[in-house]
């Protein structure tokens, strides 16, 4: 599906909701919204649909396109070696890729579709027993690689004088083989990007397409431990764009680590004029208010030609027709172009242009002709660089539009797996989810996103980390060279990472990157301090690479830190405290703690190999790293949980408390954490390490509603101390660029009900800074109640309110406090 007809039913679905009721916090209007039950999301939830409504439609008329017809879905598949060739050694090689090669018995298949493999076996089961499954946990070492081939034939009508044609692919994962009528037309390696091959007067009335399809880090690819897809042990391990036929037979087993292959997208015939406009590129700079716009072509011949750039109003209403052609921006270039592939640049002057934010995305459409030829790329207007050393703000804190800005995000795994299964609410609803919940920005780790899923985000305001895919091994260079020129356009894209958690040279990687987008902020890579290893760069690059460079940590110290029985830590809340400070502000790239999925969600949807048994029956469904006498067990429940529906409630308690102590921490350190990346927001299918804060069927835990209060951009927090705990000292954190001077901070302690302990302080806030407040004792509650209800309110100086924080805080119990 187009892009287009995605945004058009995208906006369908939020414009649905158009006449859903305002969202209030329980005690009246708030300054910022945070859900913290189901009803309160549902109505947050509708009121974000309200609000972008009109940022999903796409305003300018619609051009003629090039015709394109696809190739059929039916085709044939067969392995040419599952498991890595030795060096010398090679395939037999029958004459597979020629017209009269006979496919009878190869495996009848459909493309698109995207397969993986368990080392040594084609499904989940142990090779050499098929009705027992292969309950092997697979690592990163036992990704394995695989040569395989295609075969389709297809009709093709004869071009008409003056038209090329050009055999297309969407995406094929990794490396592919392509061969016309037995003709080999040439190779592409990559996982995301478009490719194509001129066939000009190769096409017949009947045509045999053959491809090969080389994959594993054993042909080149750098591989880590996400993938395409999300890689679900299943009896069979293929996605499909019909969801019901996708990854058929969900295990209730591990499957973390690997890679996986297929021609994934779609394949088609394209039809072109004597030039093609290959790609667009175009940037914004807000300083100059002109518009780079930068063209590829490819000319059959030498010949000259004018080229037309119109930029048109995309998603709102048209701006003065004074300041350009059907109210955009204009203008013409007369041009040479050599036989073969060019590039042409010009400037656009852009005087009152809309800036992207978050609150307002807007965009713009560069509509590119040249010969009749016609290209569009959505861009967006805005500027995004990191706070230079010296000045009143923190070092390398992000700035948006000449604004700071604190990044509140999360990871999450690829949501094109929505797009692709054609399920566009769900993608929908997650993203409004996101948004509900304070984030303003995503990880996408490991992954880039398809590019109709990185627009959607970009008409609904969302920053986002694009992270290289593979992330380690073969070719990283030509990769980041691609995942660079794939997010060019989109104005939400602010980071990309090129490493996940290994230590690896930076320098060609680095000079790859510089030249092909130079306004880009980086986080080389993501993971350093928690993998115990620093970077450089060899050779080195020059100094004003290194200040858009980004230093990524994961610290899941509130995770790992429990698994260890002898462990002393017993209270989440010992992480709360404030960073020290350091030179450059750094980001947390990931951190999390994991909770089953609700007994609901377990009995109504999931697959059949994963139903639970009933609730009172004492077993641990579905949890790979927690074990039912885990000490976090403990803490969440205040007892060892005795069955699992107590198992369930105890592993979403601890995840909220874990989730909430370390997030304030950062919360409490402006000057050193510049922004975060909770592990992880959402999967889109069963999964048997529960580490998100939403259940794949959109059900939100505890640690969701949690989150959305953490992340109020100004919010009274508590930074809990002592072993039960004993006290609290209260702080106030503000990522707003303006001081808050008179607040005032309420607060309210209930035991079972009853108040216990309630007050209030005053406290001047200044801007992009925490201010640190009284300390409470709480021993007299805590030395008798085992939980306690806090709520904190922050008041403005005219005493409206401006945000609400509640937690449940449950103590750690007595019998762990004497361990």
């Amino acid at each position: 599906m187009r892009i287009t007809n995605l945004i058009t039913i995208m906006a369908g679905l939020l414009l649905a909701c158009a006449a859903a009721p305002a969202v209030l916090a329980a005690s009246g209007q708030s300054q910022f919204v945070a859900p913290t039950d189901q009803q309160e999301l549902d109505a947050r939830v509708d009121a974000l649909r309200r609000q972008y409504a009109s940022f999903l439609k796409s305003r300018p008329s619609a051009v003629a396109k090039r015709k394109q017809t696809p190739l059929p879905d039916g085709w044939t598949f067969a392995y040419e070696a599952k498991t890595p060739l030795k060096e010398g050694e090679s395939a037999p090689q029958p004459d597979w890729n020629t017209v009269g090669f006979i496919d009878a018995a190869w495996i009848k298949t459909t493309v698109p579709e995207w397969r993986y493999r368990t080392t040594g076996s084609d499904t989940a089961m142990q090779p050499e027993n098929k009705t027992v499954f292969n309950a092997v946990r697979i690592g990163a070492s036992d990704v394995p690689s695989t040569i395989c081939r295609y075969r389709t034939t297809f009709s093709a009508d004869p071009a008409t004088a003056g038209e090329r044609s050009w055999l297309c692919f969407e995406g094929v994962d990794w490396e592919a083989q392509v061969w016309l009528n037995g003709e080999f037309l040439g190779k592409h390696a990559g996982y995301m990007e478009p490719f194509r091959f001129e066939v000009t007067g190769k096409l017949k009335p009947e045509n045999t397409l053959a491809v090969r399809v080389l994959d594993g880090p054993a042909y080149g690819e750098p591989v880590s431990y996400a993938s395409l897809f999300p890689m679900v042990r299943a009896a069979e391990q293929r996605y499909v764009p019909d969801r019901a036929a996708s990854i058929r037979g969900n295990l209730s087993i591990d499957y973390h680590c690997g890679t996986g292959f297929g021609i994934h997208r779609r394949v088609y015939l394209e039809r072109s004029g004597p030039v093609l406009v290959s790609e667009v590129f175009v940037r914004n700079n807000l300083s100059t208010g002109k518009a780079a716009v930068r063209v590829e072509l490819n000319s059959r011949e030498a010949v000259e030609k004018e080229l037309e750039v119109e930029i048109l109003p995309e998603n709102f209403g048209r701006i003065p027709l004074w300041l350009g052609k059907a109210g955009g921006y204009s203008a013409r270039l007369r041009c040479a172009l050599p036989k073969g592939s060019s590039v042409q640049t010009l400037e656009i002057p852009m005087p009152e242009a809309k800036v992207w934010s978050p609150e307002t995305p807007y965009l713009y459409r560069a509509r590119v002709c040249v010969a009749g030829d016609v290209k569009d790329a959505v861009f967006g207007c805005r500027s995004f660089s990191l706070a230079p050393a010296g000045g009143a703000i923190a070092t390398g804190i992000p700035i948006l539009n000449g604004k700071p800005l604190h990044i509140r995000g999360a990871n999450v795994y690829p949501l094109h797996t929505y797009w692709y299964w054609g399920q566009h609410e769900e993608l929908l609803k997650t993203l409004l989810m996101v948004k509900a919940a304070n984030f303003n920005a995503v990880r996408c780790v490991q992954h880039i996103e398809f590019p109709e899923v990185r627009e959607i985000m970009d008409r609904l305001g969302i920053l986002s980390e694009q992270d290289q895919p593979g992330g380690r091994g073969g070719d990283s260079v030509s990769v980041a060279a691609t995942t660079l020129r794939a997010c060019y356009n989109n104005p939400g894209v602010v980071f990309i990472s090129f490493i996940n958690e290994h230590a690896s040279n930076m320098g060609p990687i680095m000079q790859a990157a510089a030249p092909i987008d130079p306004d880009r902020m980086f986080i080389p890579i993501s993971g350093t301090r928690w993998c115990n290893f620093d970077y450089d760069y060899n050779p080195p690059v020059d100094k004003e690479f290194h200040s858009r460079a980004v230093d990524d940590m994961h610290d899941y110290r509130n995770w790992y830190d429990f698994v260890n029985p002898g462990t002393t830590n017993r209270e989440t809340w010992k992480i709360a405290r404030p960073w020290a400070r350091r030179q450059r502000v750094a980001t947390i790239g990931e951190y999390g703690a994991e909770a089953l999925d609700s007994y609901a969600t377990m009995r109504d949807h999931y697959p059949p190999q994963m139903k639970p048994p009933a609730p009172e029956t004492d077993t641990l469904w579905a949890a790979a790293q927690v074990a039912k006498d885990d000490v976090r067990q403990h803490i969440g429940l205040g007892r060892i949980p005795k069955n699992l529906g107590e198992y369930i409630e105890a592993s979403q308690n601890f995840q909220e408390a874990a989730l909430a102590d370390q997030t304030i921490g950062m919360r409490l350190s402006p000057r050193s954490i510049g922004g975060y990346f909770l592990f992880h927001f959402i999967d889109v299918a069963p999964v048997t390490w529960p580490k998100s804060i939403v259940s794949f069927d959109h059900t939100p835990k505890r640690a969701y509603f949690q989150m959305s209060q953490i992340n109020q951009p100004v919010v009274a927090l508590s930074q809990l101390s002592g072993k039960r705990p004993d006290a609290m000292t209260l702080w106030v954190a503000n990522d707003l660029p303006q001081a808050l001077p008179g607040c005032i901070v309420e607060w309210s302690v209930m035991v079972a009900g009853k108040s216990a302990l309630r007050g209030e302080a005053a406290m001047d806030v200044p801007a992009l800074e925490a201010a640190q407040g009284p300390q409470i004792d709480l021993s007299p509650i805590t030395a008798t109640a085992d939980r306690f209800d806090l709520e904190l309110v922050l008041k403005n100086k005219n005493g409206e309110v401006i945000s609400r924080y509640r937690r449940e805080v449950r103590c750690v119990p007595s019998a762990l406090l004497v361990k």
